[in-house]
């Protein structure tokens, strides 16, 4: 879709611009998700959870995206096989495809991981996990892609880091901590299952035309690194270097890591990877976009950080346009800045603060010589 003015560049040469650490013509903008659905009612009349079709869910996102001015979509979404179903234990618990069990909070509306199948050294000595290949499991991916070449945004689709998915789908932290300490060739093994995995679903992803590949790797707590410096850099960082140079060779056109939490102690692990973007810098962790921007804004991509625990919640508009606006005079001098949440726009978030967040990046996110 071209964008109909003159100068003016198209979202895919807009976020591509900002993932070189180059100025485009404004800040582009992007959302991880987006699960709010009063902000799609008021969009797009319809949200996807109420969809009956996967292709009218996969729509209705893109669609929305596209009327909030956004310039990435995340692609909807890596799948489990066909013909797959959970265990059902109870109305609300159910056992997961790796192994672990999900309970549903009808209060929060979210599912919750309660157990794990990994709880010993003889555990993971036997453990197997899934396989990326299974018939089925990337059905949406084709779907998604086709229908996102009229929109004209790049599409993202997430992946699994060595931290993050491990903790959520194998072993608790407590467990997998342990394991390294103990037990190192058993936590490198069910860390390097976890990222074959990702790294097979990754490189299918791209085959199929997703552009950019995000590694979700959330590896911190809001007071600093779930695990230790040194056991970050001795069992994950590897990992996340590995992943990067094969999606790059693979043909990404970009790769970027999710990680909230305060990780000062980890962030030179995580730009060293080779990542072009990461997201999301949270503020409520302590996270100063300003001070990451003057430390690593030269080398990698920075997206997000309107406080999504505070500001866009509980804040008023005027609130919310002073954080953008501040957002973007800390980290948009010279490119390389998306903007964007320091998460995702969850249920808690009053439309009209998602709303005021993107027009107010609009407004104040143009580059010019005096802009910034």
């Amino acid at each position: 879709m071209p964008s109909g003015v003159e100068g003016m560049l198209t979202s895919r040469e807009r976020a591509l611009k900002a993932l070189c650490i180059e100025e485009p013509d404004r800040v582009p903008m992007w959302e991880g998700w987006i699960t709010n659905d009063p902000v799609y009612y008021e969009v797009v009349g319809k949200a996807p959870s109420s969809a009956l079709q996967p292709e009218e869910s996969m729509e209705l996102q893109l669609s929305c995206y596209r009327k909030l001015n956004l310039d990435m979509s995340p692609v909807l979404g890596i799948g489990t096989p066909k013909g797959w179903k959970p265990k059902i234990i109870d109305e609300r618990t159910y056992i997961g495809e790796t192994g672990s069990v999900h309970r549903y909070s009808p209060e929060s509306q979210q599912t919750f991981i309660i157990d794990y199948p990994v709880k010993s050294p003889e555990d993971a000595e036997s453990y197997a996990y899934i396989d990326p290949s299974s018939e089925g499991r990337l059905d949406h991916v084709k779907i998604f892609v086709k229908l996102a070449q009229k929109y004209d945004m790049l599409t993202v689709v997430e992946v699994g880091g060595g931290l993050e998915y491990t903790i959520e789908q194998v072993a608790s932290i407590q467990t997998l901590s342990l394991l390294m300490h103990r037990h190192p060739r058993l936590a490198r093994k069910l860390i390097g299952m976890v990222v074959g995995f990702s790294i097979e679903i990754g490189k299918a992803a791209i085959d199929l035309g997703v552009d950019v590949i995000e590694i979700s790797n959330d590896s911190g707590f809001r007071d600093g690194p779930m695990i230790s410096p040194k056991l970050f850099h001795e069992f994950i960082a590897p990992t996340l270097k590995e992943q990067v140079e094969i999606f790059k060779a693979k043909g990404a056109s970009a790769v970027i890591i999710h990680c909230d939490g305060n990780v000062y102690s980890i962030l030179d692990d995580m730009v060293r990877s080779g990542a072009d973007g990461w997201h999301a810098i949270e503020p409520q962790a302590g996270m100063d976009l300003r001070i990451v921007k003057e430390r690593y804004g030269d080398r990698i991509c920075l997206l997000g950080n309107v406080d999504v625990s505070h500001t866009l919640p509980f804040g008023t508009p005027e609130i919310v346009a002073r954080e953008v606006k501040e957002c973007i005079r800390a980290a948009a001098h010279g490119g390389g800045y998306f903007l964007g949440s320091s998460n995702s726009i969850h249920r808690g978030i009053p439309p009209m603060n998602v709303f005021t967040m993107f027009k107010a990046g609009l407004k104040y996110g143009r580059y010019s010589p005096s802009t910034f």
